[in-house]
């Protein structure tokens, strides 16, 4: 099930002052084999790529992420780290915080 990303960026900019860096965390945190492309983290997440910049340096600079030239594109490699356990558990209840609103939206419209 999609998440609500307006639900996502209310989180990310709580924990890190910024809309995007959760979801681009998540996204990585995902990563099947822990390497993501910024073309394809744009099309995953429906974003420009200029939405998601400054939290990709800020992960590279914090050593989270490493970046690597593969041909003609750029990959970014997620390092091990239990942030990236810490993000899921976030998405988590990111997850669970969308399932109770509808209750929540028809207690309040009764």
């Amino acid at each position: 099930m999609p998440i609500d990303l307006s639900l996502m960026e209310e989180r990310s900019k709580a924990l890190f002052g910024q809309a995007h860096r959760l979801a681009v965390m998540v996204a990585i945190a995902h990563a099947p084999d822990g390497r993501v492309n910024p073309t394809d983290l744009a099309l995953e997440l429906g974003l420009a790529q200029s939405a998601f910049q400054a939290p990709l340096r800020g992960l590279v600079k914090s050593g989270l992420l490493t970046c690597e030239l593969g041909g003609r594109r750029i990959q970014y490699v997620k390092q091990p780290s239990k942030v990236w356990d810490w993000v899921l558990e976030v998405e988590k209840e990111v997850v669970e915080q969308e399932a109770r609103l509808p209750s929540v939206r028809r207690i309040h419209s009764s």
